[in-house]
């Protein structure tokens, strides 16, 4: 029927100057005027809202004698407002609005219910009459209010059955006779509800009930839950409009205190990151300052135990599993987690082997700074047991209908039921992971700020390496020129004293030429060291291999020459060479290799004889040389054949620590290797192994 077919003309008028004037509004906007039926001049509160495509009109009894609610509907907004500002505590908020509602609205019980992450909820404030049992504290499983029921409570704030044993009332017709669609009644007052929620009401011994959303951040947080038992009941539209701007406030309040605690928490924390990461900058390692600031370390997540795993390093803070364990988690971290951020309240629920530690770890929030590297930040807390008391057992979700087998029926017990929450911690909060991602972002900051600077510290050394290298190349060249010289001018003094040409004594003057030329060859050799230094770093080093070559005889003459050296430090040479080893080699490179291990092994071996010996076998050669002097520390031997690379303090044993490099990348150009075993005091034994080329006149020894 057209409206003009309901109301009087007055009111009709009314109509549509107001839907003319407010053409505008929000399509899910609301509002009531007075209007009065054609045939019985009754009043009527008429209630509007807006869809796409049309303008739902509501009408309800006008509540005539204002009396017959007993509220004070004329109490200031603004007194109302500064009432709920000055509450401190949103406990203390939810307290204040049960009683508030209750004395509004008259109903029997009047509950705030929160939701918690599960869907779950639970009575955190009551107000309700002296003969009813109290709901406080009781939780109700999320099966209660499913998740398409919460999400219509998000869009329509208000939602109120007058009496649940109601008889739904047909929509005509049934379709728009337009659109052959159904009427869309999402924002509608006076709609139907669910059969089953007001079965769900029935259980519980309730008549009547009204609720009122509660938002945060455009999602539902709780609802205020009203309850009536006795009788059925009808909450005008003044007293619902001023039910829904309440809840609107109450909801802004608990947003307010939910996000200034958070932002009083963020705030903190920022300021500990700050304050870790200026420590962090100036320490070399990251890891260390985490460790020296445990405690607040901890503190930015609240947690009780954490793990650092960075560079091949672990550390364990606080109340954490073993270190076994840890490195296990981290194991798996690695393999099944591809996020850089894992959280959890129930770890043993995604890694097993978590039971075992329960009482350290049954949280876990972790942060990935290298998942390749297994570099993570872990934070842990302990178990939680908590026992809840549900309204009903929770598992005990819906029934076969008997009447009709094809529906569900609600749960119809509403007994008292504890059960024991066991291997969870804590959950961690908002805020708790955004101050690990902010930590994160910090930390890589840093490990990118510092490989900036070691690589920028790399090029400063390679430049330098490569000036040293050019200097040496120049210095040798330079020297070797005037030391030629020089030996040339001693071999000649020495000639000239043997022909006794000489008016000096020969007794006098023999030994100092000696002498004197031994400084030079030792300066010679020292020379050719770095021109060899020169030459290997720039590429430049050739071999100049001679087939046949027989390195027995070799190492005979060249362990000979070096005789006189070891009778003026009163040592002994033993030597001991399998005869007639003959390969392809380089004879002035294996001269230089026997040159360099003799002289290391004089130096160092103390007064203890030095051994030297040569063999062979089917492959290769072989030469040892053994001294049993001063020993090499254990922490030095893997270093030991690194360039400029000294094993004993310079001032002691003066040397550039270039000969044990040299024989090394010589014996390696040659297709051998060379290995050192040694004790301190107890001495060391080089063994160079040179392969026997095929193709030579002998491959072994006679």
């Amino acid at each position: 029927h057209p409206l003009s077919a309901l109301l009087e003309t007055e009111s009709l008028d009314r109509v549509k100057i107001y839907l003319l004037g407010n053409d505008q509004t929000p399509p899910l906007y609301s509002d009531a005027l007075l209007l009065k039926f054609r045939h019985n001049h009754l009043i009527w509160n008429a209630t509007f809202h807006r869809t796409p495509d049309r303008i739902i009109l509501e009408l309800e009894p006008h509540l005539s004698d204002p009396q017959a609610c007993q509220t004070d509907l004329n109490q200031s907004p603004r007194l109302l407002l500064s009432q709920l500002q000055n509450i401190i505590t949103i406990q203390e908020l939810c307290d204040f609005s049960s009683r508030e509602v209750k004395r509004l609205t008259q109903f029997d019980r009047v509950m705030i219910y929160q939701f918690h992450e599960d869907g779950h909820g639970e009575v955190i404030a009551e107000a309700r009459g002296n003969d009813l049992e109290p709901f406080l504290g009781l939780h109700y499983p999320a099966s209660d209010i499913p998740r398409q029921a919460r999400r219509l409570y998000e869009t329509n704030l208000l939602r109120v059955i007058p009496d649940v044993s109601y008889s739904p009332i047909p929509i005509l017709p049934p379709c728009h006779p337009m659109s052959n669609a159904p009427l869309d009644l999402s924002y509608s007052i006076l709609r139907s509800v669910s059969p089953i929620h007001c079965e769900y009401l029935r259980n519980m011994g309730v008549r009547a009930s009204m609720s009122i959303s509660l938002l945060h951040e455009g999602r539902l947080w709780g609802l205020i839950a009203c309850h009536h038992y006795q009788s059925a009941k009808f909450v005008p539209y003044p007293v619902r409009e001023k039910c829904e701007f309440f809840g609107q406030l109450l909801s802004l309040q608990i947003s307010n205190k939910l996000h200034r605690n958070e932002s009083d928490r963020r705030a903190c924390t920022k300021a500990a990151i700050l304050n870790l990461i200026q420590v962090m900058t100036d320490e070399s390692q990251f890891t260390h300052c985490l460790v020296q600031n445990e405690e607040l370390f901890l503190s930015l997540v609240e947690a009780s135990g954490a793990a650092i795993s960075y560079n091949q390093e672990l550390y364990l803070l606080g109340a954490t599993p073993s270190l076994q364990e840890v490195e296990k988690l981290l194991l798996w971290l690695k393999n099944r987690v591809a996020e850089p951020y894992f959280e959890t309240d129930e770890l043993s629920k995604h890694y097993a082997p978590a039971k075992d530690f329960l009482a350290t770890a049954s949280g876990l929030l972790s942060i990935s700074l290298s998942a390749s590297q297994k570099s993570f930040l872990l934070w842990f807390r302990p178990e939680f047991l908590q026992t809840v008391y549900w309204a009903g057992d929770p598992s005990q979700v819906a029934f076969k209908n008997e009447k009709h087998p094809e529906q569900l029926s609600p749960r119809n017990s509403f007994a008292l039921f504890r059960s024991t929450v066991q291997a969870h911690s804590r959950p961690w909060l908002t805020w708790q992971l955004d101050s690990a991602q902010l930590l994160r972002s910090a930390i890589l900051s840093i490990i990118v700020k510092k490989a900036l600077e070691i690589e920028q510290l790399n090029h400063r050394l390679t430049q330098a390496l490569l000036a040293r290298d050019q200097f040496l190349a120049v210095a040798a060249h330079e020297l070797k020129t005037p030391l030629t010289a020089l030996d040339l001018q001693l071999q000649l003094a020495l000639r000239t004293s043997a022909k006794q040409e000489s008016k000096l004594p020969q007794a006098l003057i023999l030994p100092k030429l000696e002498i004197a030329q031994l400084q030079a060859k030792q300066l010679g050799a020292l020379i050719a060291n770095l021109m060899d230094v020169s030459k290997i770093q720039s590429g430049r080093l050739q071999l100049n291999p001679r087939p046949d070559v027989n390195l027995s005889e070799l190492m005979q003459k060249s362990a000979e020459n070096h005789i006189n050296l070891f009778n003026r430090a009163k040592r002994e040479l033993l030597i001991k060479i399998q005869p007639n080893i003959r390969g392809l080699w380089d004879e002035s490179r294996l001269r230089q290799i026997l040159t360099n291990l003799l002289s290391n092994a004089l130096k160092y071996g103390a007064s203890g004889p030095v051994e030297l010996e040569v063999t062979a076998d089917q492959d290769s050669a072989w030469i040892i040389v053994k001294d049993h002097g001063i020993g090499i520390p254990e922490n030095k031997i893997a270093h030991i054949f690194d360039r400029f690379t000294r094993a004993v303090p310079e001032h002691v044993y003066p040397g550039l620590g270039l000969g044990l490099w040299l024989v090394k990348q010589i014996v390696e150009a040659m297709g051998g290797t060379i290995r050192v075993t040694s004790a301190v005091d107890v001495g060391s034994e080089f063994t160079v192994r040179l392969p026997i080329q095929v193709g030579s006149s002998s491959n072994r020894g006679a």
